[in-house]
């Protein structure tokens, strides 16, 4: 088997026929997974110790002291990110005596406070989700998502994650522990499509996560495949069609408007990969090409031959990935992946509920890529090093589609919320963050001692352009305003840090072991010199470097595990940790003059053309030009304190039972506020729920406020 990146341990006592622990014993941990075969520590004062930084695979761990029989366990399958209690009693006897013992993998981590999922390859090839990380998570207890994938048929785009209360903005994206985060929007996403052959598996910590993490949701690692000495390859291939899927369509939907439902007319996936040596020992290579596709149809909607609309997608990957061993201590990564996505027909961030096929976007990715490289060091027994950079880049165009003319502008019917006659807005978007990670780690039986910094920068910017800079509004046919556009523009936002720098150490003594952290967090966002021609409704533009925020938090985190009964298979965990929220671009958007906005007019359709002649519009209010709002100096970073209660317990070998208690308090958390508008403004009316028929209170805005706009940023 490949062996794979994810840092897990062995880690237990030693002890003699009667109990006592035994100082310096040779415990050898061995195993095709690590680079130079074998990784040999000796036990403390304590009896105790620790091997960490070890691969997910099959180990062999042996126990050797003068004047002892040596004693060796075999088949101690560790999995990634998890810390194994393997413990030894030796007997006196001959050093050529050996006892092996081949025993159950232990399944409680009685060391480690995080709560975690690890999925390996077996369970990724046989549970039938839709192959990607995001569909595997629902697995999870506790994880939930607003877009089930039900055999893939939602693969084609991201959902968000939650966990025990999380945001859906806290997601944390990593390929071999560094981060694969984009920077655009709140920085919750990627924007990259992953090929499930790469992944070896792929690791779902949900809660106490340590302080080497500065987001609190749902941390997604996924530990890549690699070449071995071996030749190895895999084919993966399914499909599926409109006969596969039943209906649930009615009477009562079709008497309530609803002429057909959404559907699937079309799914596949075909996944191939194949890896091995180029040179035994020293460089292995591994490669990989995915190309998967979901056509679905899309309720209510047709095209103008009375067929049903379709959301066709398809997806290509490929990968190639080199390892190198220039000796036993040291191991080099480099990889490339290259994705592109093809959507023919986009409805989602419309204002519509159906969009007809002629105004449904076009997107493509001609460029789309994650480069890594990595360096793992084993500079003793005792001291580790790591070091690696990540470079994420994109083009997105998003828009017009081949036969939108330039004369087609935009029409929306807000009474039968129906988008028609052309997409609403032509787009380019391009995020290109780069991280930096390094970590040292000083390990002893009891200590398992880390620090480390992660550095992630990189600009992003858009281009948004409109036939007419304009959107044609009607009510049930009938034309009634227009919005008014600041098109052309070509807004940038630039991410100048979003770096931590963290300490954390795992201690153990006898059968507690105390897992403490803290993290220095420093972000910083700033809007760069940037100018736009001039549009139908707008002059040329130009504005100056502009900062954004700049945030400072120290976050802490401390867990504590109990080993109940000294046997390894209850632990009682509880820890509080305190996380920041993720943050992308998305707030210099808000206050970027060049970002999309638009002013609503009235217009009256004089000479019955259904077009806006400049004669026609009129009462116009808004943006002015250019967006308004401004960030309060006082904004804070949003954060949030974690606690957790936690028993697992072994009921049987390979089978465990877990219950727990799970708190999360955000604090800091901004909105948008209307400077021009007191709440005095708004007055109480009281209404019946229409569903429980129950009195309701809403609030009405003085009609003289409504045209009234300047807006901020604040924290609450």
């Amino acid at each position: 088997a490949a062996p794979a990146q994810g840092q897990s341990a062995i880690a237990g006592v030693v002890k003699d026929a009667t109990g006592g622990v035994l100082p310096g014993v040779t415990v050898e941990a061995s195993s095709p997974a690590l680079i130079e075969r074998t990784r040999a520590v000796v036990t403390d004062a304590g009896g105790q110790y620790k091997i960490v930084n070890l691969r997910p695979g099959v180990y062999t761990v042996t126990f050797t002291l003068t004047g002892f029989m040596t004693v060796k366990r075999e088949n101690v399958n560790l999995p990634s990110e998890f810390t194994a209690a393997v413990n030894a009693d030796m007997k006196v006897g001959g050093v050529a005596e050996t006892v092996t013992v081949t025993g159950e993998t232990p399944v409680v981590d009685i060391q480690g406070s995080v709560s975690q999922s690890v999925m390996d390859r077996k369970l990724l090839d046989a549970i039938p989700t839709g192959r990607d990380p995001f569909a595997v998570a629902q697995l999870i207890p506790g994880v939930t998502t607003a877009t089930p994938d039900v055999g893939g048929n939602q693969g084609m785009q991201q959902p968000v994650l939650q966990v025990h209360g999380s945001n859906t903005r806290d997601m944390i994206y990593q390929q071999d522990g560094m981060s694969i985060n984009n920077n655009f929007g709140n920085g919750n996403q990627t924007g990259f499509y992953y090929n499930d052959a790469n992944q070896e598996e792929i690791s779902y910590q949900t809660s106490a996560l340590p302080a080497e993490v500065g987001i609190g949701g749902v941390r997604i690692n996924m530990i890549p495949r690699q070449g071995g000495n071996v030749f190895h390859g895999s084919l993966f291939a399914t499909g599926g069609n409109h006969s596969m899927q039943s209906s649930n369509q009615s009477a009562a939907l079709q008497a309530l408007g609803l002429k057909i439902q959404n559907s699937v007319s079309s799914l596949y996936d075909i996944n191939a990969s194949l890896g091995g040596p180029i040179k035994r020992d020293r460089l292995w290579f591994f490669g990989s090409f995915r190309r998967w596709g979901a056509n679905l149809n899309v309720a209510n909607t047709f095209n103008q031959d009375g067929t049903q609309a379709l959301d066709d997608n398809w997806l290509t990957d490929g990968t190639l990935r080199l390892t190198y061993s220039p000796n036993q201590k040291n191991k080099i990564a480099l990889s490339y992946d290259r994705g592109s996505k093809w959507r023919g027909h986009r409805r989602d961030n419309q204002p519509a509920t159906f969009v007809q096929p002629e105004a449904a976007m076009m997107q493509t990715n001609p460029i789309n890529f994650i480069a890594t490289v990595k360096w793992t060091s084993t500079i003793s027994n005792k001291l580790l090093f790591e070091a690696g950079f990540t470079n994420l880049t994109s083009r997105g165009i998003t828009g017009y589609r081949d036969t939108t003319k330039p004369t087609d502008v935009t029409k929306y019917d807000f009474g039968t919320s129906v988008l028609y006659n052309a997409p609403i807005y032509d787009s380019v978007s391009a995020p290109t963050p780069k991280a930096v990670v390094a970590s040292l780690t000083y390990v002893t039986g009891q200590h398992n001692l880390k620090a480390g910094l992660q550095i992630r920068w990189g600009p992003y910017f858009n281009t948004y352009q409109k036939n007419g800079d304009i959107m044609l509004q009607f009510n049930n046919g009938v034309p009634d305003s227009v919005l008014e556009y600041n098109t052309p523009i070509k807004p940038i936002e630039n991410l100048n840090a979003d770096d931590g720098f963290y300490v954390q150490d795992s201690w153990t003594l006898k059968r507690v072991t105390v897992n403490a952290g803290v993290r220095y967090d420093y972000f910083k966002l700033t809007l760069p010199a940037q100018t736009s021609p001039a549009g139908t409704w707008v002059p040329a533009r130009s504005y100056s470097e502009t900062p954004v925020v700049s945030w400072n938090n120290v976050v802490p985190r401390v867990g504590v595990v109990y080993d109940l009964f000294g046997n390894g298979k209850t632990a009682i965990r509880a820890s509080a940790s305190k996380y920041v929220e993720s943050e992308g671009v998305q707030l210099g958007q808000l206050i970027n003059p060049l970002f999309l906005t638009s002013q609503k007019c009235a217009w009256k359709d004089l000479n019955g053309d259904m077009l806006a002649e400049a004669n026609e519009i009129s009462s116009c209010q808004g943006f002015a030009g250019s967006v308004t709002t401004r960030i309060d100096p006082n904004l804070k970073r949003p954060t949030q304190w974690e606690y957790v209660a936690q028993i697992q317990h072994e009921l049987a070998p390979r089978l465990s039972v877990t219950a727990g208690y799970y708190r999360r308090r955000i604090s800091n958390m901004y909105g948008v506020r209307n400077q021009l508008v007191p709440p005095n403004a708004y007055s109480p009316v009281t209404i019946n729920d229409p569903l429980t028929n129950q009195p309701l209170t809403i609030y009405n805005q003085d009609p003289s406020t409504r045209d009234r706009k300047s807006t901020r940023l604040n924290s609450s």
